[in-house]
């Protein structure tokens, strides 16, 4: 056999088994649940070698060679034929189908045997086994540089994005010190206010009441009888007792107006030295000190003295103090962990 009929026999025999695709020859749906999956490692192998092949120089094959390989082909085209000619309408076609599977995974087993050992001379002849190499070896090479490349960029960003990261959480903190800063300073404004309002309010009653006093003091009625005498002096006592009355519940508003004014003033003063603190140092430890204490400040009952029974809520500002100790504690430590 010349070189050109041996290479044309090859070529010929590599394509009428790869003719049909493996996952046509695997399963048909007119099959139903009777396929060839069991044989798709053989299949798979058996296409691989014929691919390998029309990609290499088959000319170079001795004849003896090549004629082994054409008939072992041929043997395993004669089994693909039997798969692609298989039909569940013939007698126990389970049955067939095993016996079809295991002839071709005998003949694929005999073509590999005939023909893989010959890839590897033909790839290297063809001359791209050492060009292959020196481009995988420079392809490495220029990807090694890209990953460090890529590497060193990412670590600069990832120090920019956590220097990002890190002033956002100090800006987004700022601006929520300073919200509720300014909500404080505004009650406590309104308060001033309305606390303004009630000492006038007070003043005039006790005004109101000095001066009814003094005109029932001075006043000089005509009782004559004991009914009269009754009638003047419980009606000046009910004077007397309302415009009392009305003086110290206004008396009793300014005071609790005022100690709310003062208590919203101390707590923005606290949020004011919070900032002041956290501006001032980078220190953890010193952040989490100012803030546990403005906690406090802000949580706790003020002594301002103008209202009794103060420091009724201390448990619960207590409890605050303690959750937010906690949550300092941790926040610190994850950030010295990572």
């Amino acid at each position: 056999m010349s070189q050109g009929k041996q290479e044309e026999g090859l070529k010929a025999i590599f394509h009428e088994i790869t003719k049909t695709n493996i996952d046509d020859l695997v399963s048909d749906r007119a099959w139903g649940s009777i396929t060839f999956e069991g044989s798709r490692k053989d299949l798979e192998r058996v296409f691989g070698i014929c691919n390998h092949f029309k990609l290499l120089p088959m000319e170079l094959l001795p004849e003896d060679i090549a004629s082994a390989i054409i008939t072992q082909g041929n043997t395993v085209n004669s089994v693909l034929g039997k798969i692609r000619g298989f039909t569940i309408e013939q007698d126990n076609p389970s049955a067939v189908r095993n016996s079809i599977a295991a002839e071709l995974k005998k003949a694929v087993d005999a073509f590999y045997k005939a023909s893989h050992i010959y890839v590897p001379y033909l790839a290297y002849q063809k001359g791209e086994i050492q060009e292959n190499l020196r481009n995988l070896t420079k392809s490495v090479s220029e990807a090694r540089g890209q990953v460090d490349s890529a590497k060193e960029y990412a670590d600069a960003k990832m120090t920019e994005i956590d220097k990002v990261v890190a002033s956002a959480k100090e800006a987004s903190a700022s601006v929520g010190v300073g919200h509720f800063t300014s909500d404080f300073s505004g009650e406590a404004a309104e308060l001033e206010s309305a606390a303004s309002k009630w000492l006038r309010a007070t003043i005039a009653l006790a005004s109101v009441t000095f001066i009814f006093g003094i005109y029932f003091i001075n006043s000089d009625p005509d009782l004559d009888t004991v009914a009269k005498s009754i009638q003047y002096i419980s009606s000046k006592i009910l004077i007397l007792v309302l415009l009392i009355t009305a003086t110290l519940w206004c008396v009793n508003l300014y005071k609790a107006t005022k100690h709310q004014a003062a208590a919203n003033k101390f707590k923005s003063n606290s949020l004011k030295t919070f900032q002041a603190f956290v501006n001032a140092t980078d220190d953890s430890a010193v952040r989490d000190a100012v803030l546990i204490e403005t906690t406090r400040a802000i949580f706790s009952e003020s002594a301002t003295g103008y209202i009794g029974g103060e420091g009724g809520g201390s448990e619960k500002s207590t409890k605050i103090v303690e959750l937010v100790r906690n949550g300092a504690q941790t926040a610190s430590a994850v950030s010295k962990s990572s």
